[in-house]
């Protein structure tokens, strides 16, 4: 009788093929729309559903990305260029190409204007 007790479950336990239970071997409902997380759109459906924060909003601008690439930091930018959500793949890798060009010219531009004062100062002889 002891092992008929043991065999013996309560009815509230529940028990693998229960159909009272949630039964643990079924598979995942996948095709369920109540999860978000389950949605086949992905993670960029899921930034549109939830709030922005000021950075995200700033991130999602074209207008600020492209002011502060060029006008701000130059080539140190590029990381802001390719998290912003504004930008295709293509628009980033042409943009990035830019503006490393743009940041060369300017690098190359304050040399050759800090050689013109060097070549001068050495022609008044204050070097």
């Amino acid at each position: 009788m002891s092992n008929e007790s043991s065999l013996n479950r309560s009815s509230s336990e529940p028990r693998f093929g229960d159909d009272t239970g949630s039964n643990p071997t079924s598979p995942p409902n996948v095709g369920s729309t109540d999860n978000p997380l389950r949605n086949t759109d992905g993670v960029a459906s899921l930034r549109r559903v939830r709030p922005q924060s000021q950075w995200e909003q700033l991130l999602s601008s074209r207008k600020w990305v492209l002011l502060l690439l060029f006008c701000v930091t130059g080539f140190l930018g590029l990381p802001v260029l390719w998290l912003s959500y504004a930008f295709t793949t293509t628009e980033k890798i042409v943009w990035s190409i830019v503006n490393i060009a743009y940041t060369l010219m300017l690098i190359g531009a304050c040399a050759g204007v800090i050689y013109w004062c060097y070549l001068r100062f050495q022609h008044a002889g204050l070097i």
